[in-house]
């Protein structure tokens, strides 16, 4: 936890020079992360917003 209402993720990754191939490899990871993680923030979203009316 940062503070009330904050977290961090993280993956740690290889230590390889950024090639072309790596950062590929990074940026797909990335977009999969956001994929799973984004309908729960909707989600998380939509409920503050309810409590804040």
């Amino acid at each position: 936890m940062w503070d009330k209402g904050w977290a961090k993720l993280y993956e740690v990754v290889p230590a390889e020079p950024y090639t072309v191939v790596h950062q590929t490899q990074i940026g797909h990871r990335l977009a999969e992360v956001i994929i799973c993680l984004h309908p729960i923030f909707v989600e998380l979203r939509s409920q503050a917003a309810r409590i804040k009316r």
